[in-house]
C-alpha cells in the first residue's frame, strides 16, 4: 500500500502474466471495460479453502490463528446436553492467501487448503541486520525471529514453511539481500498450468520502485539514530545516510532499498520516504 506499482505503459504487452501469477488477486487486465478473472489466475483457479461444518466444533483457533482475518465465527455453548459448541462460520475467499494456518491448527482436520505455490527459502543469514523488514512484509506469518533481537544484528531468522506461500514479499521487502524464494511447482487444477509453469518457475525478482529520502533539515537533531537502524549502511562498504554538521545527510540513495527503518527510528520525523514516478 505505502509502495504502488506503477506500470510502464508503454514497455507492457498486456499479456497479463502479472494478473495471473498474483497469489492475491491484486491486478486485474481489463478487456473493454470488464476485469477479466479466468479459471488461468493463480488466485481464481486454486480450489477454495473449505470447512466440513458436520465435523466443525466451532473452536474459533482458525479464526485465531489467520494472519489476514479471513475468517469469523460465531458460537454460543450447545443446549442439547454435550459439552459443544454451536454456530456458523464465515470465510472470506476474497481475503483467503492458502497459507494453511487454519487446517494445520484445525483439532478436527475440518479444514482444506490449497496452497498456489510449492517451493523452497533459503537465508543468506550473515548478511541480516535484524531489521524486521521481512518479518513485516510476509503476510502469511511465516517469518519470526527473537524478540530480545528485533532490530538488531541477530544470527536466527525462523521460517514456518508449512505457512509459506512462496510470494516473495520478504525476498523482496529485504534490503540486505539475505532472503531468496524460489517457486517449484504450482498448484495442481489451475487451467493452462503448464504453460503458466513455464514461464512463472524461473527465478524472479521484481523491480522495486525508485524512491528518494526527504530530510527536513530544521527538525533533525543529530541524534543519528537513522544512521543505528539502517540496515544497510556500512554493509560492505554501502552507505546510505550519515550526519553531517548535527544534520542528518543521504550518501547514496541508490544504495537505499526503501524499508523505512529510518523513518521508524526517527524520533522528531525528520525523514520521509517517497516514491518517485
Amino acid at each position: 500500500d505505502d509502495f504502488p506499482r506503477y506500470v510502464d505503459i508503454k514497455k507492457c504487452t498486456t499479456c497479463g502474466l502479472c494478473a495471473r501469477a498474483c497469489p492475491f488477486g491484486a491486478l486485474m487486465k481489463i478487456v473493454d471495460g470488464t476485469n477479466e478473472v479466468l479459471s488461468t489466475y493463480i488466485k481464481h483457479g486454486t480450489d477454495k479453502t473449505d470447512v466440513d461444518l458436520l465435523t466443525c466444533k466451532y473452536c474459533g483457533l482458525c479464526e485465531e490463528v489467520c494472519p489476514v482475518g479471513a475468517i469469523s465465527i460465531e458460537k454460543k455453548i450447545s443446549d442439547d446436553g454435550t459439552l459443544s459448541f454451536e454456530g456458523s462460520i464465515e470465510l472470506n475467499q476474497e481475503k483467503c492467501v492458502h497459507c494453511s494456518w487454519c487446517s494445520a491448527i484445525c483439532p478436527t482436520g475440518s479444514i482444506t487448503v490449497q496452497k498456489p505455490f510449492e517451493g523452497m527459502l533459503e537465508l543468506n543469514i550473515e548478511r541480516c541486520s535484524g531489521c524486521g523488514t521481512c518479518v513485516e512484509a510476509c503476510p502469511c506469518d511465516a517469518l519470526f525471529m527473537p524478540k530480545e533481537s528485533y532490530k538488531k544484528s541477530v544470527d536466527i531468522i525462523k521460517h514456518r514453511i508449512d505457512a509459506c506461500i512462496f510470494c516473495g514479499a520478504c525476498s523482496n521487502a529485504c534490503p540486505n539481500g539475505v532472503i531468496t524464494v524460489k517457486r517449484t511447482a504450482l498448484a495442481e487444477g489451475i487451467e493452462k498450468r503448464k504453460a503458466l509453469e513455464k514461464k512463472l518457475l524461473e527465478e524472479f525478482r521484481y523491480a522495486l520502485p525508485k524512491i528518494k529520502l526527504k530530510i527536513y533539515e530544521g527538525r533533525c537533531h543529530g541524534c543519528g539514530d537513522c544512521i543505528v537502524s539502517c540496515p544497510v549502511n556500512c554493509l560492505n562498504g554501502e552507505v546510505t545516510i550519515e550526519v553531517v554538521n548535527g544534520v542528518v545527510n543521504v550518501v547514496d540513495i541508490k544504495a537505499c532499498k526503501g524499508c523505512g527503518t529510518c523513518v521508524d527510528a526517527c524520533p522528531v520525523n525528520a525523514i520521509e520516504l517517497e516514491v518517485v514516478r
